[in-house]
C-alpha cells in the first residue's frame, strides 16, 4: 500500500495564491473604478463658474469642463463671440469659441446668428488662447484680426451653445411700450417674461450695477429694480463711475422677472451686490438690455420728461400723453399760435409766447408741455377757430407739442 504523501502547507500556499489573485483583481477593477468616477467627473460640468470667476482667476479653471451663462457682447465671425464684457459700468469679457458654427435665429433678418444682448447658456472647457492652435485644432479659419490680440488670455472652447434671443427679434416681437411703472410694480406676474420699454426717474443706487426707478409721483411708492448689462451713457461734468444721481430720468428696455440674485448673476454675466439687493429677492426687476439718461431738469420752474426732436420723431407713439421738456431752434412759423422747431416737431401755443416778443424763425427756445401727434380738427376745437388747412394739414399724425411755457433757450 502506497504511503500518501502529506504538503501540510499546500494548502496555505493555495490560499495566499487565491488572496493574491483577488487582490490584484481588486486593484485593478478599483482602479478602473476610480478611472470611470475621474471621467465621469471630467464630463460633468464645473458648478457654480460664472463669467468674471473664470476671468479673474483663469489658472484655476484651465482644463475644466464648465457652463456659464451671459449676455453676448461682441460677435467674432461665424464661431466666436464674447459674452460679460460692457456691462454695466465696465466688465471683463470672456471669449467663447464653438467646435461648430454657432445657432442661428431664423426669424433675425441679416446675420442670423447671435447677437449683442441674446442670452447664451455655453457648455465647454476653459483653455488659454491661441490663434494657431484653434484654429488647427477645429480644422477651421478663425478672424485673426480681432482675435489675434486674445492670445494667452482665457477662453471657452465649447461643445454646446443655446441661445435665447433677445425679444424684440424673436418672431419679430417688439417690446412692449405704454406700461407705467405703477402698472408693472402693481401687478408683476402679468408681466413677467416679457420685454418691455419703461420710463421713470431715478430713485435710489443700489452698487454698481442696481437702480430702481419710480413714476415721479410723491404721492405713490411704486419702484421696480433695475439690473443694467449694458454701460450707461456718460453725462458731461459727472464722473464715469457714478454716472446717476436721483430724479434723473431714464428710458429702459428690457425683460421683466422676479429677481433672483443667482439667475441674474447668470443671465448678466456679473457678480451683484447681494447684501444691498437682498430685500428685492422675488420683486419685480428688469433686466436691461437699453438704456437711454436724460440728467434731472436743472432749470427753474421747468418739469417735464428732458428729450430731443429726435426722440419724439423716432418713437412718437411712447411719449403720448406725457409732459415733456424740449428745445431747438425755430425753423418755420404757421402764423399765430404755432411754429415748427428743428424741422421736426409743431410747436402749438395759445397763451404761451416767448417773454417779451413773439416768436421768430432762428430763435431757440425752451418749450415745456403735453406731447401728442397733431390733430387739426381737436386743435381748431381748442382755439375756437379756424386754421388754413393747406398749411397745417401736412402735420396731420405728426409729433406735436402743445406749449405751456416757452422759454429762451440761449
Amino acid at each position: 500500500m502506497e504511503r500518501a504523501e502529506v504538503y501540510p502547507n499546500h494548502g496555505r500556499r493555495r490560499g495566499i495564491v487565491a488572496a493574491a489573485v483577488f487582490a490584484i483583481v481588486a486593484l485593478v477593477g478599483g482602479a478602473l473604478v476610480i478611472r470611470a468616477i475621474g471621467a465621469e467627473r471630467a464630463a460633468r460640468p464645473a458648478a457654480g463658474a460664472t463669467v468674471r470667476e473664470i476671468a479673474d482667476d483663469p489658472a484655476r479653471y484651465y482644463g475644466q469642463r464648465v457652463t456659464v451663462s451671459g449676455a453676448v457682447d461682441t460677435l467674432i465671425g461665424p464661431r466666436a463671440f464674447t459674452i460679460g464684457g460692457r456691462r454695466f459700468l465696465g466688465g471683463q469679457d470672456l471669449l467663447i469659441v464653438g467646435r461648430d458654427p454657432l445657432p442661428t435665429v431664423a426669424e433675425r433678418p441679416g446675420t442670423p446668428g447671435p447677437a449683442p444682448a441674446d442670452v447664451v447658456q455655453v457648455t465647454g472647457t476653459v483653455r488659454q488662447f491661441g490663434l494657431a492652435a484653434f484654429e488647427r485644432e477645429l480644422g477651421a479659419d478663425l478672424d485673426d484680426a480681432e482675435l489675434a490680440n486674445r492670445a494667452g488670455q482665457p477662453a471657452i472652447l465649447a461643445t454646446d451653445v443655446r441661445l435665447t434671443p433677445r425679444a424684440d427679434t424673436a418672431a419679430g416681437v417688439p417690446p412692449l411700450t405704454g406700461v407705467t411703472v405703477a402698472a408693472v410694480a402693481n401687478a408683476p406676474r402679468q408681466f413677467v417674461g416679457q420685454e418691455l420699454t419703461l420710463r421713470g426717474e431715478v430713485d435710489a443706487v443700489i452698487g454698481r450695477q442696481a437702480f430702481t426707478i419710480g413714476d415721479g409721483d410723491f404721492v405713490g411708492d411704486d419702484r421696480l429694480l433695475i439690473l443694467s448689462n449694458t454701460p450707461l451713457p456718460v453725462i458731461s461734468g459727472r464722473p464715469p463711475d457714478n454716472p446717476l444721481l436721483r430724479d434723473d430720468l431714464v428710458r429702459v428696455t428690457g425683460t421683466l422677472r422676479l429677481f433672483d440674485p443667482a439667475a441674474a448673476e447668470r443671465e448678466l454675466g456679473v457678480d451683484l451686490d447681494e447684501a444691498s439687493l437682498r430685500d428685492w429677492i422675488g420683486q419685480p426687476a428688469i433686466i436691461a438690455r437699453g438704456l437711454s439718461l436724460t440728467p434731472r431738469p436743472t432749470t427753474p420752474g421747468v418739469y417735464g420728461l428732458p428729450v430731443s426732436t429726435a426722440d419724439l420723431t423716432a418713437d412718437p407713439a411712447a411719449f403720448r400723453g406725457e409732459t415733456v421738456v424740449v428745445s431747438g431752434e425755430i425753423t418755420r412759423l404757421l402764423g399765430q399760435g404755432a411754429f415748427v422747431l428743428n424741422d421736426q416737431v409743431l410747436v402749438t401755443y395759445i397763451e404761451a409766447p416767448v417773454p417779451d416778443r413773439t416768436p421768430q424763425v432762428g430763435q431757440y427756445v425752451l418749450v415745456t408741455g403735453p406731447f401728442s401727434q397733431f390733430d387739426l380738427a381737436t386743435f381748431e376745437r381748442e382755439i375756437g377757430r379756424d386754421l388754413p388747412d393747406a398749411r397745417f394739414s401736412p402735420f396731420s399724425g405728426k409729433p406735436a407739442v402743445g406749449a405751456a411755457t416757452i422759454r429762451p433757450a440761449r
